[in-house]
């Protein structure tokens, strides 16, 4: 490989690494102007669950940066996705030409149906599987002498829902 075909792989590269983290910036601050709604979206299934159970419950953040925190995962996370078809397609074009015909022609799929596979999982966990985990969780409730009940922090939700949408995804 001569110096100049190594630089022209480098700038290549460089190009494709700034088409995908422009789109991940961007995406990244839409999602934060939309930060709270996204919050009570992925807050639904909970939400829903209280009032199907005619329970007065409420979400919380005990430290001061919490709520942040908690904005900026969500807001990271939900831009990642976002951004993930042109982050896949920047790959495919900086690796294609390194592919012989055949090895193109069976990678395209991977590239075409991983996000809507991603998407199908995480449809599946939001609005199948996470109703009935909730619902399983607040069973552990118990009103007792001394009620033992869910004060649900806004971190730990926002971090357990990213993951199971990860996983499922």
């Amino acid at each position: 490989m001569s110096k100049q075909n190594l630089q022209s792989h480098l700038i290549e590269l460089k190009k494709r690494i700034f088409i995908s983290s422009v789109a991940f910036l961007l995406s990244f601050c839409f999602c934060y102007y939309f930060a709270v709604e996204i919050f009570y979206f992925i807050l639904n299934p909970l939400e829903q669950l209280f009032i199907e159970n005619n329970l007065n419950k409420r979400i919380i953040f005990t430290s001061l940066p919490e709520a942040f925190i908690s904005y900026v995962k969500l807001s990271f996370y939900s831009a990642l996705i976002i951004a993930m078809p042109i982050i896949l397609s920047q790959i495919y074009i900086f690796l294609a030409p390194a592919l012989y015909k055949k090895e193109k022609k069976n990678l395209l799929p991977f590239f075409i149906l991983s996000p809507i596979l991603f998407s199908c999982g995480t449809i599946l966990l939001f609005y199948f599987i996470m109703p009935l985990a909730w619902e399983f969780f607040l069973n552990f409730e118990v009103n007792q002498t001394i009620p033992v009940q869910l004060e649900a922090k806004m971190g730990q939700y926002v971090s357990l829902t990213l993951k199971m949408l990860i996983a499922f995804g």
